[in-house]
């Protein structure tokens, strides 16, 4: 009877984890909407996609219990914005650890970047995070 409620327990929290981060539908480039994306509207979207950081532009994260509410820290920013995408090889390391910091009650990454000696610090929501994997 415990086992059947540690697996109760452990698939309440896989499902809460899933909701926390899944983007919603109308994110750009959420699931959804790359899904139901056709060739009559790819022309300009070179225009919306970030640019990719080099891979160990990010130099250390940190995982904080704050939830981030600004644009930056929860949707992905067409170029024009200045956003930049941490390379996908960075973002598996994060990626790795995320399942485990929401298990102890952490809702953002805290992701520091270093281009030419300048750092930058930038506060994800989780959801960012697993939409750019």
């Amino acid at each position: 009877m415990y086992e059947d409620e540690l697996q109760s327990d452990a698939d309440d929290l896989a499902i809460a984890f899933r909701d926390y981060t899944t983007p919603p539908a109308q994110s750009l480039f959420s699931e959804e909407q790359l899904t139901r994306l056709t060739f009559k509207e790819t022309p300009g979207l070179e225009d919306l996609i970030p640019p990719f950081a080099p891979y160990r532009t990010m130099i250390r994260y940190s995982f904080h219990a704050d939830i981030p509410q600004s644009a930056l820290g929860t949707l992905i920013l067409p170029r024009n914005l200045q956003e930049v995408v941490p390379h996908l090889d960075d973002l598996k390391r994060i990626i790795n650890d995320l399942f485990a910091a929401f298990q102890d009650g952490y809702r953002s990454v805290e992701v520091t970047f270093e281009d030419s000696g300048t750092e930058r610090r930038v506060l994800y929501h989780f959801r960012k995070v697993t939409n750019q994997s």
